[in-house]
């Protein structure tokens, strides 16, 4: 199945966002044109932008809110399952 650019994770990987789908509410930065190579927006893309990020665009340089590290589960002594030897 091809992927459509309006696929959220890639979206948000094409954002700068990690491969990983553990961040579930970003920190947020003032939007920056900067950051981003001359001619990337028109003037009339950079206000629209403005507007509909005017909270800020997500910080991928640092965690997520309140996210924590994963926890793993060791499942072999689940039933159905087989304990290492």
């Amino acid at each position: 199945m091809p992927i459509r650019s309006c696929d959220p994770v890639l979206t948000r990987q094409v954002a700068g966002g990690p491969l990983k789908e553990n961040v579930l509410k970003c920190h947020l930065k003032p939007l920056d044109f900067a950051e981003y190579p001359a001619g990337t927006f028109t003037l009339s893309n950079g206000l629209r932008l403005q507007t509909v990020f005017a909270d800020g665009v997500c910080d991928w340089s640092r965690p997520g809110v309140e996210q924590r590290r994963a926890v793993t589960t060791d499942v072999r002594g689940w039933p159905g399952r087989q304990a290492a030897a």
